[in-house]
């Protein structure tokens, strides 16, 4: 069964955090009490972002959103 994008943006407002591979790096995004936060595994640096329309309004991975490359996303992990 597909996750879909909708799912994905579901999980989210529900509090889950999610790791995800894309274009051979491995991402994940994680919530803490300064927000939500995109980080690529193995690069300390991060993004944060106040919510969760905030986070999928304004993350860009090559200048695409988080909805534009969906279908290039491998879901790796949802907890």
């Amino acid at each position: 069964m597909e996750y879909t994008y909708q799912e994905f943006i579901e999980d989210l407002n529900m509090g889950h955090e999610i790791e995800f591979l894309l274009d051979g790096g491995r991402y994940s995004i994680s919530y803490n009490n300064t927000g939500w936060h995109v980080t690529k595994f193995g690069n300390e640096e991060y993004s944060t972002y106040g919510n969760v329309n905030e986070l999928l309004e304004n993350a860009k991975f090559n200048d695409n959103s988080l909805q534009e490359i969906w279908h290039k996303i491998k879901i790796d992990s949802i907890f």
